[in-house]
């Protein structure tokens, strides 16, 4: 279970959140090249103190060059504070896919660097996963796809096509719902009826009921 930093609401910190974050128990942290919440996340991890478990670092970069991406995947290391992150996925598939492509092979070779544990995607959905196949990648498959998943929203289609290639599949806006499942603008799946109800038959709260959800 991990929390994000992607989004910026009036009034909170990033750095106070992670610390708070790892304190409480938190396991891992997301973040993004494009996000710029790298150096705020190294001061939230060290203001936690040695007593708190190191965070599981994901980190994304956009579609690119080559030399771009391992270009975005050093300034990511450098800001982070780390020589490796635990996982490090492409953000978003390009509508050229070649950039795309070109970036994998940046994320290849700083996973075979030891830049990075595991390298994986983001947003994929079948049509990318088989775009990429077909130019025989080195290291493959991804060791995972991030995407929206959450009792409001889900790509039964693009689930599928993860579980039968052994991709796994890290939710996002797990609390959230709408048209596409990824903005927390539309409202809260913790605002369904039929969460609530789930929810006040067990003595839970709808958050825990939400994701439950996703894990079974």
């Amino acid at each position: 279970l991990g929390t994000g930093s992607g989004i910026h609401h009036p009034g909170v910190n990033v750095t106070d959140a992670v610390t708070m974050w790892l304190r409480a128990g938190g396991a891992a942290i997301d973040t993004a090249y494009d996000y710029g919440t790298q150096r705020l996340i190294a001061k939230g991890v060290a203001a936690a103190g040695p007593a708190t478990t190191a965070p599981f670092l994901t980190t994304k970069v956009p579609s690119s060059s080559y030399e771009k991406a391992a270009a975005h995947i050093d300034a990511d290391l450098s800001e982070l504070g780390v020589a490796a992150v635990d996982l490090l996925l492409i953000h978003f598939p390009s509508l050229r896919m070649e950039s795309t492509y070109d970036t994998w092979r940046a994320l290849e070779d700083a996973y075979l660097a030891g830049k990075a544990r595991a390298i994986g995607v983001s947003n994929f959905q079948a049509k990318h996963f088989e775009a990429m196949r077909v130019r025989k990648p080195r290291v493959w498959p991804p060791a995972l796809n991030q995407g929206s998943l959450s009792v409001g929203y889900r790509d039964e289609a693009t689930l599928a096509y993860c579980s039968r290639a052994g991709i796994g599949y890290m939710a996002y806006s797990p609390l959230c719902g709408g048209p596409n499942g990824s903005s927390c603008r539309h409202g809260s799946v913790l605002a369904i009826p039929e969460v609530k109800a789930v929810a006040a038959a067990h003595g839970v709260s709808a958050a825990q009921v939400a994701l439950k959800w996703i894990v079974q």
